[in-house]
């Protein structure tokens, strides 16, 4: 039977109570001191609009990114919990420890990736990724290019030393395994022991340094190496099981890039629905527990795919339609959500710009963002192969 808890009756009393609870990480009041203290605002994720709601990026939280494919899945992926967690960290001074489970995208195309953002945030030029290493017959970087680069790998490789990259296929069991060392290098793993002596079951953690930042990345879910005797569904199921384990008992948190369901889409642009474009549970249906486990879930969507002209005051998406795409908050179990948050996406340079609302719309920024979609156009024209 618990114990009850007799109300102290002095202000001594309260002040020692409070005193020992803000000792013990298990205790409200050891989190409101961290609270008072700034331990537990969100991170920089560079998306102010979507932050009304979700606040940044935090410790212990299950993020889910999800859209077809070619929409910018990736490119937002990297552009909040990536590039702006690690700047982020870096200027607060806090360990960031990320493992990234890219299974898209090779180590190198991911260092190209990420310095032509630096680039663009350093120089406001566009540098892109192939142009960079060479990849287009004929075309070679000036010698400022050249010179500006060097200065943004510097950054780059500063920012691949410090994480863990992994490339090749990987098990569920393989990411928990690294997940479970991980969680031992930063504090105190607990687990039960057996009869026999033998440690079993993980049933609790006590972390070294509570403001260790631990982030997982998997780029996406359903390239996940397939478990022997196991679906793909039922290999993605686990994988997500699994990164609530972790969530739960090591307060980490993840950002997971999950592609749309095809056939279901597909359905909904076959029935002609004009609701079609918005993303829904549905979408997510490779797998039975993403959505479920999520504590965030974010659904990118691109008019023009659905041969819509118009979003609310955007009008014209014929004349920029490739570079505009719609974030949903689909899910936010730690508040409320909000209607779809538009952007104008650049591809070269993996930035997605978050555009006026509506209310603030006009015949002026229409033409100016048509006049960057067709400079964004032209800077692929003029890095064709000769």
């Amino acid at each position: 039977m618990a114990t009850q808890l007799q109300s102290p009756t002095s202000d001594n009393a309260i002040a020692a109570l409070r005193d020992v609870w803000e000792k013990d990480h298990k205790r409200l009041m050891y989190h409101v001191k961290r609270g008072k203290e700034g331990y537990n605002a969100g991170l920089e994720n560079g998306l102010k609009r979507l932050n009304q709601y979700i606040y940044g990026t935090h410790r212990a939280r299950y993020y889910l990114i999800g859209a077809d494919s070619g929409v910018g899945k990736t490119t937002l992926t990297d552009f909040m919990f990536f590039y702006h967690l690690w700047q982020d960290c870096k200027r607060k001074g806090i360990k960031l420890s990320l493992d990234y489970y890219s299974f898209e995208i090779s180590e190198i195309m991911k260092k190209t990736r990420i310095a032509s953002l630096i680039y663009w945030i350093k120089y406001k030029e566009e540098l892109p990724s192939q142009y960079m290493i060479g990849m287009i017959p004929g075309q070679t970087m000036t010698t400022q290019e050249d010179d500006r680069l060097m200065k943004v790998a510097i950054e780059v490789e500063e920012m691949f030393d410090s994480i863990h990259f992994v490339e090749s296929p990987t098990t569920p069991v393989q990411m928990w395994n690294r997940t479970v060392q991980r969680a031992e290098q930063y504090g105190e793993v607990i687990r039960e022991t057996s009869k026999a002596g033998q440690l079993t079951e993980i049933t609790g953690y006590i972390p070294h340094d509570p403001t260790v930042f631990k982030m997982t990345i998997i780029d996406h879910l359903a390239l996940t190496e397939t478990m022997q005797g196991m679906s793909l569904k039922q290999t993605m199921d686990l994988t997500s099981v699994l990164l609530v384990r972790a969530r739960n008992l090591f307060g980490d948190s993840c950002a997971i890039v999950q592609q749309f369901n095809a056939e279901m889409q597909g359905n909904a642009r076959e029935s002609k629905n004009p609701m079609a474009y918005v993303p829904a549970r549905v979408d997510f249906g490779d797998s039975r527990y993403t959505y479920r486990d999520a504590d965030i879930v974010l659904g990118l969507t691109k008019p023009v795919d659905f041969q819509l002209n118009e979003f609310g005051a955007f009008k014209n998406l014929e004349k920029w339609g490739n570079y505009f795409i719609v974030n949903f908050l689909l899910k936010n179990r730690y508040g409320p959500i909000g209607g779809g948050v538009p952007y104008f996406i650049d591809p070269i340079a993996g930035i997605p710009e978050e555009l006026p609302a509506g209310k603030h719309w006009n015949d002026l920024l229409q033409d100016m963002y048509i006049e960057k979609a067709e400079k964004l156009d032209e800077v692929c024209q003029l890095l064709s192969p000769k």
